[in-house]
């Protein structure tokens, strides 16, 4: 049986935009900023309906969904790195490097990281994007064997695209030199 008019439905306490019926609906609400700070859990219910026969919804609000969840996670904290190395393999001297040598950059992020490799964080080493190895979500390395063609002097490296699982992209594109 159906819904005579269009159910109450708050999402984050929220009223949302119901559509659909008259036995199937969409609630729909754009969260903003001001309704979460930064993680939070939110939940819905489902406030009034009333049957095609006039009779309306009995008992404790719906809260929940036919597969059990009855909230999920909001995360706008954009991901940062909490840790960021750059050396190079050189025998004679880490933060000097020659043609032949292998200059790795480390880093470690404040929250797990998408790591489909079509979703991992971009890493350039002297002006050459190379791949990203994924040691866990929160762990990555990329490497770069320095060529003739290079420039002599200080070695660079950038860091950008890395989203987290809610789609945040980094707070920062993380950028260093070193002397090479």
């Amino acid at each position: 049986m159906g819904l005579q008019s269009k159910p109450i439905v708050r999402i984050a306490g929220r009223t949302a935009t119901v559509s659909g019926g008259p036995t199937t609906w969409t609630a729909e609400y754009q969260l903003t900023v001001t309704d979460v700070t930064t993680m939070a859990t939110v939940g819905f219910s489902i406030d009034s309906a009333t049957d095609l026969a006039g009779n309306a919804l009995a008992g404790t609000p719906v809260t929940a969904t036919t597969s059990g969840a009855a909230t999920l996670d909001v995360d706008m904290t954009a991901p940062t790195l909490s840790s960021v190395t750059f050396v190079s393999n050189n025998a004679y001297d880490l933060t000097r490097a020659k043609v032949g040598d292998q200059v790795t950059v480390t880093f470690t992020s404040s929250e797990d990281l998408r790591t489909a490799a079509d979703q991992l964080p971009i890493v350039a080493i002297a002006g050459h994007v190379v791949p990203v190895t994924v040691a866990s979500a929160t762990s990555f390395a990329a490497s770069y064997v320095l060529q003739a063609t290079d420039a002599s002097g200080s070695v660079g490296f950038s860091i950008t695209n890395g989203r987290d699982l809610a789609g945040n992209e980094l707070a920062d594109t993380y950028a260093a030199t070193s002397g090479a």
